[in-house]
């Protein structure tokens, strides 16, 4: 009977730090299936925390949630280094990385390609790229547009990366997609952020492959 009430004591307090962690208290009447994405997400952190585990993995815990729903899983995930826990986190979401991150791996086709801290990864890949910010358009247009010039590849829909800045290739890419009536949002030079280093190496090994 003693060895179940410490069992008790030690589950009712994992309960305690998981709700109190992922900011639950108000929803402890609602059934599961009430809760928005971004809550149910919370609930399933809540969840991998009631044995209290000293590393926790995340699975790109954010997708298609809300931006504030993000940040609150994110200020979640930072407060488990105040409690001495290991986080594993896989993202796609470059800056979400930057932000709760220590040490980066970059695997590109199952292989690790880049690793070390963040400091050390953003250090080494030097400052010569230009981030072009572009208001959305299709992929494909992109990928056209790209193949016409050597150092342009696409992030996403919404931006593109030239690893030089020489002024002529710049004004040709600008011109190149005023021509295809594409709008510039922003014009980010002397980039050195994981999401470029991300994009150099995994399109490098595509090409050498």
């Amino acid at each position: 009977m003693q060895a179940f009430k410490i069992f008790s004591d030690l589950s009712l307090k994992n309960i305690d730090y998981a709700i109190r962690v992922n900011r639950l208290e108000k929803m402890l009447d609602q059934k599961a299936s009430t809760l928005s994405g971004g809550q149910k997400r919370r609930l399933n952190i809540a969840i991998g925390l009631l044995n209290n585990p000293d590393i926790l993995f995340f699975d790109e815990p954010t997708v298609g949630i809300d931006p504030e729903s993000r940040n609150e899983i994110l200020e979640t995930i930072l407060s488990f280094k105040k409690e001495n826990k290991t986080v594993i986190y896989t993202s796609h979401y470059m800056p979400e990385i930057e932000k709760i991150c220590d040490e980066v791996a970059i695997i590109n086709e199952g292989e690790i390609v880049a690793q070390g801290t963040l400091e050390e990864m953003l250090h080494e890949e030097g400052a010569s790229t230009v981030i072009i910010e572009i208001y959305e358009v299709p992929l494909q247009q992109l990928e056209v547009i790209a193949a016409d010039f050597e150092d342009l590849s696409v992030i996403d829909t919404a931006s593109l990366m030239l690893e030089e800045q020489s002024s002529d290739k710049i004004a040709a890419v600008l011109k190149r997609l005023e021509v295809e009536s594409i709008k510039i949002r922003q014009i980010r030079y002397g980039t050195t952020n994981l999401e470029s280093l991300f994009i150099h190496l995994t399109s490098q090994g595509r090409a050498d492959g």
